[in-house]
C-alpha cells in the first residue's frame, strides 16, 4: 500500500463506498507446509499423504498424491506414526506451538493461497475528513517502516 499508489488506488476504491482504510497490521503467511521427505520435483508429490483441506486438498490430489483431512488435534498423532507424509496447519506460529519440526524435517513455503494478508482499519469518510490534521497523521506515522 505504501509503494506505487497503494493508498491512492485504495482511497478511490473505499471512498466509493464512504470509508478511508488504513493497514492495520498482517498476518503470517500461510506456507506449503512440513514433509518428512525432501519435495524438489512434481513427482515428489506421488503418493504423498498430506493433511490439507479444501482448495488445496484438491492441488495435492491433481498431483498424484492423497490429500487427508484431520481436525487439528489429530494431526500430530498422525505425523508421528506416518498415517500422514506432511501438514499444513494455519502458519508457522501454529506449527511451532504444536511440534511438527519435531517429527518433520523440510519446511516449505509460502502456499499458494495466502501469500500474505493484510489487517485493515476502515473509518468512515466523512468523521475522517472531520479530524484535525495533526489527527490524521496518526496512522502515517504509526505504519511500518
Amino acid at each position: 500500500m505504501y509503494h506505487g499508489g497503494g493508498q491512492d488506488h485504495w482511497d478511490e476504491f473505499y471512498g466509493e463506498f464512504g470509508l478511508k482504510a488504513f493497514v492495520a497490521g498482517n498476518s503470517e503467511i500461510q506456507l506449503g507446509g512440513c514433509f518428512q521427505k525432501e519435495i524438489s520435483a512434481l513427482s515428489d508429490f506421488q503418493d504423498l499423504k498430506m493433511r490439507r483441506p479444501g482448495l488445496r486438498a484438491e492441488v495435492i490430489n491433481r498431483l498424484g498424491g492423497t490429500a487427508v483431512n484431520l481436525p487439528g488435534g489429530e494431526i500430530m498423532p498422525a505425523l508421528q506414526s506416518r498415517i500422514i507424509d506432511a501438514t499444513e496447519c494455519v502458519g508457522s506460529g501454529n506449527d511451532l506451538a504444536f511440534g511438527f519440526y519435531k517429527v518433520t524435517k523440510n519446511y516449505y513455503g509460502p502456499d499458494f493461497h495466502e501469500p500474505g494478508a493484510a489487517i485493515e482499519l476502515s473509518v468512515n469518510k466523512e468523521a475522517w475528513d472531520g479530524l484535525e490534521a495533526v489527527l490524521q497523521a496518526v496512522p502515517e506515522k504509526m505504519r511500518p517502516r
